[in-house]
C-alpha cells in the first residue's frame, strides 16, 4: 500500500502538521507513503523528508494546480507500487485532489479540519461541496462535535461514511523551562496559531491590555494576513513593550520554554492540536469555551475556561491563574498526563487501519 496525501500549504497551521508527521509516522513503520504540497518548498537547501513533493506555486488556488497535481499523482503511481489510497486536506485539496484524480480508480479519503459550516455560506456551495464530498469514498472529521457541525444532513452522507479520528498531537514533555518564565511573579503568555480572525487574538490583546499588571509579556506565535490589524491594535494600545508578533516559527518549543501560560482566544476549533502541545509541556492553559475545544479538554484541570469573544472574560482567567500561581499550584503532572492520551502514535495507528479499510471496501 502506498498513501498519497495532498495539501495545499507547508505550513499555517494544525492540518499543515498532522499531515507532515502523518507522512513521517507512515515512514516510521516502514509504510510507502507521498506527500504533495502545492507551494514551493520553503527549505530551499536543507534535505527534505522521503516522499515529499512540492509544486512551486505561490497561490494555493491558482487554475493551473489541477494538471500539475495529476502530473505529479501519475508518476507516483507509475513508478511506485501500490495500491494507492488518495489522502486529502483542506478545502482545495479536496476540490484539485478530487479533479486530479478523476479516472485513476484510487480510493480517497478527505479529512476536514475546521468546524466552519462554510458550505452554507456562499450561493451555490451546497451543490459544489455535496457534489466534491459524493467522490470521496471516506470523510474524517476530528471531534464528534466537528462531525456533526462540518457535514450537515443536507448533505444526505450516510453515517458509515463518516469517521471520528482525533489529531495526534506533538507532545513536548522533556521541555526545559528558562529561569525567568518560572521564578516571575507575573504572567509570561504564549499564543500560537495563525493571524486570522477566528484564532481571536484581538480578543487576546485587548484582555491582556487590562491586566498590564499581572502579565510581565506576551508572545504571540503565528502568521497570516491579520499582522498589520494586530499591530496597528498594539499600537493604539501602548504595549509594543508587553506584546510581540514572533511570526511563524519552527521550533515551537523553544516559545514554550519561555512562558508560564498558554493561551488559546480562538472564536471556533475543530480540535485545538496547540491546545494538547502547550499542555504537554506542563503549563497551564486558559482557553475560549467553544464547542471543539470543550469537547477535547473536558476533564482536564489544568485549564481555565472563559467565554469566547469577551476580553474581559479572558483577563479574569489569567487573574485566576496568576492567583493559583501565586497560592503555590503546579500544573504541570495534571497537564502532562492530560497531553499524553494524544501522542501522534495513536493518530497515525487509526488512519493506517482507515487506509486498509478503504482499500479493502474499494
Amino acid at each position: 500500500m502506498h498513501i498519497i496525501q495532498i495539501i495545499p500549504t507547508y505550513s499555517g497551521g494544525g492540518a499543515e502538521i498532522l499531515a507532515r508527521e502523518l507522512h513521517r509516522g507512515m515512514l516510521e513503520r516502514d509504510q510507502e507513503s507521498s506527500i504533495i504540497f502545492f507551494c514551493a518548498n520553503p527549505r530551499r537547501e536543507k534535505p527534505g523528508v522521503r516522499g515529499e513533493h512540492f509544486l512551486g506555486f505561490q497561490n494555493p488556488r491558482s487554475p493551473g494546480i489541477a494538471l500539475s497535481l495529476r502530473r505529479v499523482i501519475r508518476r507516483i503511481i507509475t513508478k511506485q507500487q501500490g495500491p494507492f489510497v488518495l489522502h486529502l486536506h483542506l478545502t482545495w485539496g479536496l476540490f484539485y485532489g478530487v479533479v486530479a484524480s478523476a479516472g485513476l480508480d484510487i480510493p480517497t479519503i478527505y479529512t476536514i479540519h475546521n468546524t466552519a459550516d462554510r458550505h452554507q455560506k456562499y450561493a451555490g456551495a451546497k451543490l459544489l461541496f455535496s457534489t466534491f464530498f459524493k467522490r470521496v469514498d471516506r470523510l474524517v472529521a476530528i471531534s464528534e462535535s466537528d462531525s456533526r457541525n462540518s457535514f450537515p444532513t443536507w448533505l444526505s452522507i450516510p453515517s458509515n461514511k463518516i469517521t471520528v479520528i482525533p489529531n495526534g498531537a506533538r507532545l513536548f514533555s522533556d521541555i526545559k523551562f528558562e529561569g525567568a518564565a518560572t521564578s516571575s511573579a507575573k504572567l509570561v503568555v504564549v499564543a500560537v496559531g495563525s493571524l486570522i480572525h477566528r484564532k481571536g487574538f484581538d480578543s487576546l490583546i485587548e484582555g491582556i491590555g487590562t491586566t498590564t499588571d499581572i502579565v510581565e509579556s506576551a508572545t504571540i506565535v503565528g502568521e497570516g494576513p491579520d499582522r498589520e490589524a494586530l499591530e496597528d491594535q498594539i499600537s493604539r494600545h501602548s504595549m509594543k513593550q508587553v506584546i510581540t508578533l514572533a511570526g511563524w516559527q519552527e521550533n515551537i518549543a523553544h516559545f514554550y520554554a519561555r512562558a508560564n501560560v498558554a493561551v488559546i482566544s480562538s472564536r471556533w476549533e475543530a480540535f485545538g492540536l496547540v491546545a494538547i502541545e502547550a499542555l504537554s509541556t506542563g503549563l497551564p492553559l486558559v482557553s475560549a469555551e467553544v464547542p471543539g475545544l470543550k469537547n477535547v479538554l473536558s476533564g482536564c484541570e489544568s485549564v481555565f475556561w472563559y467565554r469566547s469573544g469577551s476580553p474581559t472574560e479572558l483577563a479574569k482567567a489569567l487573574e485566576r491563574v496568576h492567583d493559583a500561581r501565586r497560592a503555590g499550584t503546579d500544573f504541570s503532572k495534571s497537564s502532562k498526563n492530560f497531553a499524553a492520551n494524544f501522542g501522534m502514535g495513536a493518530m497515525v495507528s487509526k488512519y493506517a487501519e482507515l487506509y486498509d479499510r478503504a482499500l479493502v471496501q474499494n
